[in-house]
C-alpha cells in the first residue's frame, strides 16, 4: 500500500520509465515506436521481465524519496532562517525546496508565509 503511494507520488519518474520499457530499453528516453509489440515477443511477461520492472520501480521509488527528502532539508534549512527573521534566505531555501519537489504544497505554504512577511503581498498571493 505504501508502495503504491510512492509509486503515485512518483509520477513523472515512471512516465519516463514505462516509456522506455515500451520499447524494451530501459536505457532509451523516448521511444518512437511506442505502443509496438517488438518483434518476436508475446504479449505474456516473462518473470525475469517482471523482476526487471519490479526493479526498476524499486530504483524510481528510491529516486523519489532521495528527493522528497533533499526537498525536506531545504525546507528545514528555510524554517531555521525564517526563526532568524532571515525571510529573504528563508525564501531561497523555499524555492529550493519547490524546485526539487513541487507536489508538496507545504514548501509554497511556507514561501508564500516568507513573502508575507516581507511584507511581498503580490509574491505571497501567487504562492
Amino acid at each position: 500500500s505504501s508502495r503504491v503511494g510512492s509509486i503515485f507520488q512518483g509520477c513523472c519518474h515512471l512516465v519516463v520509465l514505462s516509456l522506455a520499457l515500451s520499447c524494451g530499453n530501459p536505457q532509451a528516453h523516448f521511444c518512437s515506436d511506442m505502443g509496438k509489440k517488438k518483434a518476436g515477443k508475446s504479449g505474456a511477461a516473462s518473470k525475469a521481465d517482471e523482476e526487471d520492472i519490479d526493479a526498476i520501480l524499486d530504483e524510481a521509488v528510491a529516486a523519489v524519496n532521495m528527493e522528497r527528502t533533499q526537498a525536506l532539508e531545504l525546507s528545514g534549512r528555510g524554517d531555521l532562517s525564517g526563526t532568524r527573521g532571515d525571510w529573504g534566505t528563508a525564501i531561497e531555501s523555499y524555492t529550493q525546496a519547490i524546485a526539487v519537489d513541487p507536489n508538496n504544497g507545504s514548501h509554497f505554504c511556507k514561501r508564500s508565509f516568507a513573502n508575507r512577511s516581507l511584507g511581498r503581498g503580490v509574491e505571497a498571493l501567487a504562492d
